[in-house]
């Protein structure tokens, strides 16, 4: 059997491979670029604006069972999602799992209608709903990594929202049980870190300099992100997420990490910890 991973490059993937090739089970990622030199495994390019790179996997593998399914940055993923998985049905594949955010539901907006999908069909399945990744705090990207090493600041819409902040060694530890337990979770798991915090707590403390959060009006955040390269849909998106933050929307609490992994989930204190070198 072999499990494809969408999103290759992506926090997740990446941790979910060496989770997946450790206990020697089969692994292809997918990648806009296609195979290069260091992948960790096997990759087919794969661009959810090209249906034509669609069959690469089932060309690839003709044994692929089981889909972690990522949408990056498709401004309106469920309809494309969607038909990937028609697809995929009609080469054997069995299960699903869909890695959303927080604020997915079933039937609703952006991954929702997924959901509803997988349910209806009453496909083997799960949707991960993770918390924000702590990593987008110490990796480079489009997170607030290079704002902290560079100007000691953390720029958002975020106000004074508390989040649950989680480690993407954790929801891939959840996305490996949903992937390969024998029996379908057929159901939704909030991925949450133990205690909520805002912006403006604890980082400073642990790596001993001040660190700013500037609270931004949504417009300034927005174009903020457009200025790093994003698209104006996804950049609009995450800034409504974060002004919702703002009005306590993710202060979710829940130990689905612990329930389906039999770990409690990396608090940030630990997280930081180990990962203090990232921010000198």
């Amino acid at each position: 059997m072999t499990i494809l991973l969408t999103g290759g490059t992506g926090k997740t993937s990446l941790r979910l491979a060496s989770l997946l090739k450790g206990a020697n089970i089969s692994v292809l990622l997918t990648s806009r670029r296609g195979p290069s030199t260091g992948s960790i495994a096997p990759t087919v390019r794969f661009d959810w604006d090209d249906k034509s790179t669609w069959n690469n996997p089932f060309e690839a593998a003709k044994d692929i069972k089981a889909i972690y399914l990522l949408s990056g940055e498709v401004a309106d993923p469920a309809p494309v999602l969607n038909e990937f998985i028609d697809l995929a049905k009609t080469k054997g594949v069995k299960r699903f799992v869909l890695c959303s955010g927080g604020n997915c539901e079933k039937g609703g907006p952006f991954h929702g209608k997924t959901w509803q999908k997988l349910d209806d069909e009453k496909l083997e399945y799960c949707v991960l709903r993770p918390s924000w990744f702590m990593e987008n705090l110490s990796e480079p990207g489009r997170g607030q990594f290079e704002t902290i090493t560079q100007a000691n600041k953390i720029f958002s819409a975020c106000g004074n929202g508390k989040i649950p902040w989680i480690s993407a060694n954790d929801i891939a530890a959840v996305a490996f049980r949903t992937l390969t337990d024998e029996k379908p979770h057929n159901c939704s798991y909030r991925i949450l870190g133990p205690e909520s915090l805002s912006y403006d707590e604890k980082l400073s403390k642990h790596l001993s300099r001040q660190i700013t959060h500037v609270n931004l009006s949504p417009e300034q955040r927005a174009q903020g992100l457009m200025g790093a390269g994003l698209p104006e849909g996804i950049a609009r998106f995450l800034t409504s997420v974060e002004t919702k933050a703002a009005e306590g929307a993710e202060s979710w609490t829940g130990n689905d990490v612990e329930v389906v992994t039999g770990k409690r989930a990396t608090s940030f204190d630990e997280f930081v910890e180990i990962n203090k070198k990232n921010w000198l």
